[in-house]
């Protein structure tokens, strides 16, 4: 396929003047119109000419709403490609549409290299189809639910495609699908249609089947490290820190399972887990010690959490489920999480600031927005990534960044945590530039709940 500046019309009703997806898509080569409703979307497909359309929607309105479906018909007697950029991860959700005839999809979080291959793989795909064969029926198991659909290879395998980096648990039980219906054995397309798909490996694999099991095992564990006010050296909370007990490998760390888990389904039940876990050992902690002023525990979501439309009603059923105060509840998101879809992200930081949780934007500095982007988001407090704050009292330019981030946050009256403190020049440099907040190995390394009540009777005094 020749070179060539591809039209992408995007349809999100949500859209006002801001959007990561048409931003980083002009950025890279493409030429992108947006529509807001399906009326001028229809117009569009006869004065913009998109080569493919990207629709931004909840699964409500891929499921429910009959203008969008008169207008995905007009799309496929085109033969334009038609993908789902959704609000969800659930898989399920997925392949309730592929029955309904969606099989391209682009799963948040929207990275720029992610983004871009996955609109070219589909353009490129939608050009090496030989030919399409009849509908199938086919039936399968997917999390202990049957499901069954009519399909044709051809699409069957784009949806392959489309979830494969998200899951090859189902990739591989639709592969299974098609093989025993004898799909396979049918030239449908060119061998290339696979090339550019990352493929995890067996160990991947592997691990995806162990996390699922994991979770129903309860063989995950919160570890809390310590959070310091500077001025006093007090302790103010912790942040809630997961690991996993595996029964063969013992303690594995965060690194080797996180950044898969984020990438899976998995992530939101996970998700909601370590929040009920960490509500219910803050409450166990309020029961036994006296504290002076409340003490909070932060907690991590991922990107994909961040977005997710149950994320806030799923947070505020725990939280009135067990009674605790939920402005000691701080969620700690990440730059990047922030950036890679700013309509959702300002809709949720709303939802959980209406909820009277506290935010932090956590390793600051690492992620796209830098300084520039602070003042848009609506956060309490801004924790400074341990790479700069590691090496700021042997390298200037990290220094000048610790000051700068500290500066700017205290000017938009934000508080300012410091992560990776380990050595007492870290502490005497954060002091003397006024920094509210410190955690890292100087104070004390992340903690079982036994040892961080033993911690805590540094502090404060049991009932």
């Amino acid at each position: 396929m020749p070179d060539k500046t591809f039209s992408v019309l995007i349809l999100d009703p949500a859209f006002s003047n801001k959007s990561v997806i048409r931003d980083t898509l002009a950025d890279n080569g493409f030429k992108v119109h947006v529509e807001t409703n399906e009326g001028g979307a229809s117009a569009a497909l006869e004065n913009f000419k998109p080569d493919i359309i990207l629709c931004r929607a909840s699964s409500q309105m891929i499921t429910d709403n009959n203008l969008l479906c008169d207008f995905r018909k007009r799309v496929d007697e085109r033969g334009i490609p038609f993908v789902v950029v959704p609000t969800t991860t659930d898989i399920n959700y997925f392949l309730q549409w592929l029955g309904q005839g969606i099989y391209h999809s682009i799963m948040p979080p929207f990275e720029t290299e992610y983004l871009t291959s996955r609109i070219r793989d589909i353009l490129k795909h939608d050009h090496v189809i030989i030919r399409d064969g009849p509908p199938v029926s086919i039936n399968f198991n997917y999390r202990d639910l049957p499901y069954s659909m009519n399909i044709t290879p051809a699409k069957l395998v784009q949806f392959i495609i489309s979830i494969l980096h998200n899951s090859m648990n189902l990739s591989l039980t639709l592969s299974e699908a098609m093989q025993k219906r004898n799909m396979l054995a049918q030239r449908i397309f060119k061998p290339e249609i696979f090339g550019g798909v990352r493929h995890q490996s067996e160990a991947e694999l592997q691990m995806e089947q162990e996390l699922y099991r994991a979770l129903d095992h309860n063989e995950f564990q919160l570890y809390y490290q310590p959070i310091i006010a500077l001025d006093e050296e007090r302790m103010t909370g912790f942040e809630a820190l997961i690991r996993w007990n595996h029964p063969e490998r013992g303690l594995v760390p965060p690194f080797e399972f996180i950044p898969l888990a984020e990438r899976l389904p998995l992530i939101i039940p996970l998700g909601f887990w370590i929040i009920e876990e960490a509500v219910r050992q803050l409450i166990s902690w309020e029961k036994k010690f006296i504290f002076n002023e409340p003490i909070r525990i932060g907690i991590n979501i991922s990107g994909n959490q961040f977005i997710h439309p149950e994320l806030s009603d799923g947070i505020a059923v725990i939280i009135k489920e067990h009674r605790v105060n939920p402005e000691n509840i701080v969620f700690e998101i990440t730059e990047s999480a922030f950036m890679a879809d700013i309509e959702a992200a300002n809709f949720q930081l709303l939802r959980l600031k209406s909820n009277k949780h506290p935010i932090s934007m956590d390793d600051f500095g690492t992620g796209y927005s830098s300084l520039t982007y602070l003042q848009h988001f609506i956060v309490d407090t801004v924790k400074i990534d341990k790479s700069f704050v590691r090496w700021m009292h042997m390298d200037e330019q990290s220094e000048q960044i610790v000051r700068s981030v500290i500066g700017l946050a205290h000017n938009l009256r934000m508080k300012v945590v410091a992560e990776g403190v380990e050595e007492v020049q870290h502490l005497n440099m954060l002091r003397e530039l006024d920094c509210d907040y410190g955690q890292g190995y100087y104070f004390s390394v992340p903690l079982d709940a036994f040892a961080a009540e033993e911690y805590m009777l540094n502090f404060y005094k049991r009932r």
